[in-house]
């Protein structure tokens, strides 16, 4: 193969995939990074390298009609200047802070919705799992068993599993990028930001591990309060990493122009 190449399919057509468990409308896009014999290696985001046939990836990519032909490669072999990695590090960083900081427009997100998403959401999620009495708080849309325990194992695995987020709401991998990043020209003050991180990723895990799927109903209301709890100390520490990112961030763009 000359070089990677992005394709969309259907999830549920992967062969690796348990079809009865993903929405036949959900797609992924899969990097076929090189050969293996006379199968593809590709990268699904899961942290693994998956063998697939040509014919099985074809068939996944004809699955989203629409979708079947498209395709993305990096055109050039050359590695982009470091000048323009930094800019490009920075403003990443920007876009990401200021969305948990609620500072800037959540694109395609009506307004109402907004407070849902960032640290506002994290407030937002605190309030509901404490809500015992309306019929938005958890204790009364989890009063039914079977639904409390489909709703926990679903929040389970959306704290733990690769395929919507992953351990440490990935903020051990931002941790990286921090690190990564402040090897460039001018960033290295952000390197100082990334224990942060690292610290976030820990109260994250923690707040995975509140959540049993088996807790029993009478047992819900005080475990939705442990959980809220740990959700406002995550909140509280969310607010300040980001906001101390965004300062340094914004004083290395001032010093690049």
């Amino acid at each position: 193969m000359p070089g990677a190449v992005v394709v969309r399919v259907a999830i549920n057509a992967l062969p690796w995939i348990d079809g009865n468990e993903v929405d036949e409308a959900e797609t992924i896009d899969l990097v076929v990074v090189g050969d293996h014999e006379d199968d593809l290696l590709v990268d699904d985001g899961s942290g693994l390298l998956n063998v697939i046939s040509p014919e099985d990836l074809a068939f996944a990519r004809a699955k989203r009609k629409k979708e079947k032909h498209w395709q993305a490669w990096v055109p050039s072999t050359r590695s982009p200047e470091a000048e323009t990695l930094a800019a490009n590090a920075l403003e990443a960083i920007e876009e990401t802070t200021s969305r948990l900081l609620g500072t800037r427009e959540l694109s395609g997100i009506p307004e109402h919705f907004a407070k849902n998403f960032g640290i506002t959401g994290m407030h937002s999620f605190a309030a509901r799992l404490r809500d015992t009495t309306t019929k938005t708080g958890w204790t009364r849309m989890f009063a039914d068993p079977e639904r409390l325990a489909g709703g926990m194992n679903q929040l389970s695995g959306f704290l733990t599993d690769t395929r919507f987020g992953g351990e440490g709401a990935l903020r051990g991998l931002y941790a990286d990028f921090l690190d990564e990043a402040s090897g460039l020209p001018g960033l290295s003050a952000l390197g100082e930001h990334s224990a942060g991180y690292v610290q976030l990723a820990q109260l994250w895990d923690e707040f995975a591990d509140l959540v049993d799927p088996e807790v029993a109903v009478e047992d819900r209301s005080a475990m939705f309060e442990r959980m809220a709890e740990a959700m406002d100390r995550i909140a509280e520490a969310e607010h300040h990493a980001a906001s101390a990112l965004a300062g340094t961030a914004q004083s290395l763009v001032s010093k690049t122009r």
